[in-house]
């Protein structure tokens, strides 16, 4: 399985005649839209929640990487503690307290 590298990061864009979106993109080009207020019943929280999170699917790999690795490591400290730092800034990223 592969994916579209990362960083994917979120830009607020007019994609048509005044309609606004986020668009989550990657060096490589647009990774998907998310949809107005007007198209969905959700708050802007939300969708700035949800383009936070998709955004944040490459690093989310890494970080699991980053476990797996561990595990595979016999209890290696030094990853462990490398992935819950890139854990912790992650959900800070997740739930919007960190860089985009």
């Amino acid at each position: 399985m592969t994916h579209t590298p990362g960083p994917w990061t979120i830009h607020t864009t007019e994609i048509f005649s005044g309609t606004i979106a986020d668009k989550i993109l990657s060096a490589h080009g647009t990774i998907c839209l998310m949809p107005t207020l007007a198209q969905v019943p959700f708050s802007a929280q939300q969708i700035t929640g949800t383009a936070r999170f998709i955004a944040a699917a490459p690093r989310m790999l890494e970080v699991v990487q980053l476990l797996v690795e561990w595990d595979d490591s016999n209890d290696n400290p030094l990853v462990i503690s490398r992935a819950c730092s890139q854990a912790r800034a992650l959900l800070a990223e997740i739930k919007g307290k960190g860089p985009a």
